[in-house]
Formats: C-alpha cells, sequence, structure tokens
C-alpha cells in the first residue's frame, strides 16, 4: 500500500479491486500504449484522462470504494494533483498491480488497452491470426463452448 498526500488529504493506492478494474478500462477506453513506454509517456498517452484514472486508483483515507464520489476526486485532483506525485502515483500503480494480472483475468483486452502479449506488460498490439485460437488437451475453451 502506498500513501499519497494531496492538498491536505491522505489518499492511499493498493493493488486494485474488480471494481476499480472496470472503471479504469472504461476512463482508458481506446488508449494504446507502444512497447518500453515510460511513465511520462503513460502520462502523455492518457492526457485528459488522467485525473480520472487517479480519481479511481486512489483511495480517500476512511471512505470505502463504493463510496467514492469520482466526479468529485477528478476535479480534486485536476487542480491539486501536481506532476511529482502524479509520476509516482504511475509508478506505484504499475509496482502494485502489473499489467500481466489485469491481462489475465480479462483476456485479451483489444480496444481498450493494448498489452505486450510475451511480456505481459505495457506494450504493443497483440499478433492477430486468421485461424481460430488453439486449445490444448488440458484446457477448456471459455468463449462460450458447451459439453
Amino acid at each position: 500500500m502506498e500513501r499519497y498526500t494531496i492538498n491536505g488529504q491522505t489518499y492511499t493506492q493498493r493493488t486494485l479491486v474488480l471494481g476499480q478494474i472496470g472503471q479504469l478500462l472504461e476512463a482508458m477506453r481506446g488508449v494504446s500504449f507502444p512497447a518500453g513506454a515510460g511513465v511520462a509517456q503513460v502520462a502523455g498517452l492518457i492526457g485528459d484522462r488522467l485525473a480520472r484514472c487517479a480519481a479511481v486508483v486512489l483511495q480517500p483515507e476512511g471512505v470505502l470504494h463504493r463510496d467514492k464520489d469520482l466526479a468529485a476526486l477528478e476535479a480534486e485532483f485536476t487542480e491539486h494533483l501536481d506532476i511529482v506525485t502524479t509520476e509516482k502515483v504511475i509508478d506505484d500503480f504499475f509496482a502494485l498491480t502489473p499489467a500481466a494480472a489485469i491481462a489475465k483475468l480479462f483476456g485479451r483486452l483489444r480496444g481498450l488497452i493494448v498489452l505486450a502479449p510475451t511480456t505481459g506488460g505495457i506494450g504493443s498490439t497483440p499478433p492477430s491470426s486468421s485461424s481460430p485460437e488453439e486449445t490444448s488437451p488440458n484446457e477448456t475453451p471459455s468463449s462460450g463452448d458447451t459439453p
């Protein structure tokens, strides 16, 4: 868990919970990151969505996730979240919630966040294939197939 003080209020950041994952994916819909993107590049690509993303991942101390007012937090961060703290929030986000964990949970995130297929990290577009995906004898298909 990481702590930040922004405009006199303490916020924490932890590994994402399911509700935050959905909110973050919605906030970042359509953003794609080049392989090896650094903190400054990620911030630049997210651009005007940065305050919204911070509102999703940062938790005001003493407030439950379900009780957060994302619009109010977004406005607060737009006004008071400085670049040094923003850089730390982004660094800590990737340390606390690796992109590979998000990819595993949601599978391919085509059109939402583009993940590198070999590293599981933020990177280039996964390779496309004109043939259906293979399923080994020990795997079960998960795209609606029935026994």
